[in-house]
């Protein structure tokens, strides 16, 4: 017993030992990765995705709960497969207060029990609009009962325009 003690704490201490080294190098192959463009169609076409940002934008002085806002757009970007911005929305959330564990638990969260009935509801409109099959009238009587129809046509926009750019950085940006 008293061996297995003395592995669990070198063990511990092994790891605080290794886990920063293991975030600088991380940090550091994210800066790397973020150096390699195939693209640069911010410059290329600064007007047309411009205007794309300063929809973002202005969605995000809007009415709408930003917490919600980045809820849904990290799980689009979980959908579309865009990696970098997976990182950016999940540190978001973890800015705006939400709980690692709850970050965690967003791709399987139909069978979790620790979201809100409204975040549910995001998450669901969410996976609607970015394609995947749920019967949208039902849903968006479901919404209306819980967001104002402002509030609706701002979380689709952002769902939408969300979409738009994840697929332009993984079709013409960086490649992670």
């Amino acid at each position: 017993m008293l061996s297995a003690r003395l592995d669990t704490a070198k063990l511990d201490l092994l790891f605080l030992l290794i886990y920063p080294i293991f975030i600088l190098f991380q940090k550091q192959l994210l800066l790397l990765t973020l150096s390699k463009k195939e693209m640069d169609y911010k410059e290329i076409s600064k007007k047309t995705v411009g205007y794309l940002y300063q929809a973002h934008s202005s969605i995000r002085t809007s009415e709408m709960d930003n917490t919600l806002i980045a809820l849904a757009e990290l799980r689009i970007s979980q959908l579309n497969g865009c990696s970098y911005c997976c990182s950016f929305h999940a540190n978001e959330l973890r800015e705006m207060g939400m709980e690692l564990s709850l970050i965690d638990k967003i791709p399987g969260y139909k069978h979790s029990v620790s979201f809100s009935p409204k975040q549910v509801l995001v998450l669901r409109w969410a996976d609607a609009v970015t394609g995947l099959t749920e019967d949208m009238e039902v849903l968006l009587e479901e919404l209306k009962k819980e967001f104002s129809e402002k509030e609706i046509v701002e979380l689709t926009s952002s769902i939408s325009l969300m979409n738009a750019l994840n697929r332009l950085r993984i079709s013409l940006g960086d490649k992670f």
